[in-house]
């Protein structure tokens, strides 16, 4: 049987599907990081459609929540980290020789 995490009010599609709450919080935060591939996968597909963007944040967010990250820590991370070393609007790429 094939499982994925879906949005709390997701409508079932047929008669054969069942949605449950994860077992576990262990079991949560797996389901959240395969969705958050899942939803990377989808933005590379089609990069322009926000809706994959909300629903990759709003996996980011809860897996932030379960782990008791807040918002403010990761802008302050985010700007702090933009200070130290940039961002990545200039689309630098670094190579390095195979050892």
């Amino acid at each position: 049987m094939r499982v994925k995490l879906v949005r709390d009010k997701v409508p079932l599609k047929d008669d054969r599907e069942t949605i449950q709450a994860a077992n576990s919080p262990a079991g949560r935060v797996a389901l959240l990081i395969n969705k958050m591939h899942e939803e990377v996968g989808e933005i590379a597909m089609d990069p322009w459609d926000p809706e994959e963007y909300a629903d990759l944040f709003e996996a980011v967010s809860e897996l932030m929540r379960l782990n008791g990250v807040s918002m403010l820590e990761v802008e302050n991370a985010v700007w702090a980290k933009r200070r130290a070393v940039g961002g990545f609007r200039q689309g630098m790429v670094l190579s390095r020789p195979r050892a």
